[in-house]
């Protein structure tokens, strides 16, 4: 089966759970994806998003040693002068998303209904007959 394309031409490989394949001479990438109760094998050529699940990886914690290492480590910065991409295709002039307007949606005031620890009865009652007035629920 072959994944949907995605963006500028790249093929979309969603809720991923395992890389299966990288033929990098071929320039394919199979992957198992995660579905409600079973999985699927797909493939797609590269280049190619992949998408994973949560579950993909196990954390591991240094060692120490490698805390000891890490305090004299240098971290690269890169920055368009060392990729150097077309300013077109990159950051908000390259972005395909247009924020047209932001706002805060309105919040409705909850309300508390009953006493549902010494009453439970007559609040769930309370409850009920509340939802059927504002339509919430029907008879």
């Amino acid at each position: 089966m072959t994944p949907p394309k995605w963006g500028r031409g790249y093929f979309q490989l969603t809720m991923v759970d395992r890389i299966e394949d990288l033929d990098l001479e071929q320039r394919r990438v199979r992957v198992r994806r995660k579905l409600e109760g079973r999985h699927e094998i797909v493939s797609a050529p590269l280049p190619a998003m992949i998408a994973v699940v949560r579950e993909i990886n196990q954390c591991r914690y240094p060692t120490v040693p490698q805390k000891l290492l890490v305090e004299d480590a240098a971290v690269p910065a890169w920055n368009n002068e060392v990729l150097g991409l077309d300013p077109d295709t990159i950051g908000l002039k390259g972005s395909p998303t247009q924020v047209r307007r932001i706002f805060s949606p309105e919040r409705v005031q909850g309300e508390i209904v009953g006493d549902g620890i010494n009453a439970p009865e007559e609040a769930a009652t309370l409850l009920v007959d509340t939802l059927l007035d504002k339509n919430i629920l029907s008879r």
